[in-house]
């Protein structure tokens, strides 16, 4: 599954390790690895990461359909 981010227009790839629930997912901002969190309650999955504690949207594809969480 891909999982996106879109910054200014431009899609930022992001990471999701699938080892257990609720699962990883990283963003690499210059390298440095971001934390996001996943809420694996439901599915679709609601998806935030944080900057300076304000939640920021992220879009992910299910199926070929965009979710914004």
């Amino acid at each position: 599954m891909v999982l996106q981010w879109y910054s200014n227009g431009t899609p930022m790839v992001l990471q999701w390790y699938s080892n257990g629930t609720p699962m990883v997912l990283q963003w690499y901002s210059n390298g440095t690895p971001m934390l996001l969190q996943c809420y694996s309650n439901a599915t679709p999955m609601l998806l935030q990461w944080y900057s300076n504690g304000t939640p920021m949207v992220l879009q992910w594809y299910f199926n070929g359909t965009p979710h914004t969480g």
